[in-house]
């Protein structure tokens, strides 16, 4: 057995029984935490000195488009006819390679940030072979992940047709979905407008995996609505031009919503986190766009914050 012992940390439990603790030890046996206590023993253990630092759990990143991190620096700013175009129209000239290359170094700068699970959001799935790289190279850093599987992908796509695309997302769903491991699967379906919005939430529901859609229209939330396509599995990301009418159908389906600060205070309002929280809607964070800001989730809470 492998035992570490970090010694004289703040302790941040994240344990509503242990709460925080000024000063305290960890103890680690084979990469499971075993105890939080004020003093352990350190024998037959590597010892860290942790003193006047603080220890709290690895942070989420609830939403991060990791094959954007190979491009950072391509856009000078977000949104000004930059990164749709820029970014999102070089998709078409990635190979799975790419896909791992951008995983596996953002997974590893995600580490060095604290972030131990993130939300890899991947709408550069052209054909057979993309899900598979990312999902390889997030295996091989370590971080947990959960991949979104997303069919918000550059037109036209490798596949045949939509029974080729969606033949291969349940293939990946079946192969690497295991929730006892460090890979979960979910979906991200197109947005508001899309014909076949209906048909792709139909194909993830019947296989029970939680899914989300960008929203950064106004009156979409009310057009999902009205097609019966809300749901708890349903994770809003963005959402600033939603209304406080709209908030509350999203309340009532218990439908969360995910805040990206760098990206979602360009050019719209941004009161959005404070107008959902207080209807009792779960807010989550995320980085979004490697492209353009470094992947440092405790960063964006730090904007947040500020």
């Amino acid at each position: 057995m492998k035992r570490i012992v970090i010694k004289g940390a703040q302790v941040v439990t994240m344990d509503d029984a242990l709460g925080d603790i000024a000063t305290a030890d960890i103890r680690i046996d084979d990469g499971v935490i075993s105890a939080v206590a004020e003093n352990i023993d350190g024998e037959d253990a590597e010892v860290i000195d942790a003193s006047d630092m603080i220890a709290l759990p690895g942070f989420i990143d609830a939403h991060n488009c990791l094959w954007q991190t190979v491009l950072r620096g391509v856009v000078p700013d977000l949104w000004q006819n930059t990164y749709y175009p820029q970014v999102l129209g070089r998709r078409s000239r990635y190979r799975p390679e790419d896909n791992f290359n951008a995983a596996y170094i953002g997974g590893f700068e995600m580490l060095s940030y604290g972030v131990t699970t993130v939300v890899d959001y991947c709408h550069n799935i052209r054909g057979p072979g993309y899900a598979e790289a990312s999902i390889s190279a997030l295996r091989e850093t370590g971080i947990r992940h959960v991949f979104t599987h997303s069919f918000m992908n550059a037109k036209p796509t490798l596949f045949e047709d939509n029974a080729a695309q969606y033949a291969y997302a349940r293939e990946i769903f079946e192969t690497f979905h295991n929730p006892n491991s460090l890979t979960t699967i979910n979906f991200g379906v197109d947005s508001i407008g899309a014909l076949d919005l209906a048909e792709q939430l139909s194909f993830i529901r019947e296989l029970d995996a939680p899914c989300c859609i960008h929203v950064n229209e106004a009156n979409a939330i009310n057009q999902l609505h009205a097609q019966g396509l809300l749901g708890s599995d349903l994770l809003v990301i963005h959402g600033n031009l939603i209304s406080n009418d709209e908030l509350a159908l999203m309340a009532e389906a218990r439908m969360p919503i995910c805040f990206t600060p760098s990206a979602d205070v360009q050019g719209t309002p941004a009161d959005i986190v404070r107008r959902a929280i207080d209807r009792g809607i779960k807010v989550v964070f995320g980085c979004d766009v490697p492209c353009h800001v470094a992947s440092d989730t405790m960063g964006q809470l730090r904007a947040m914050y500020y």
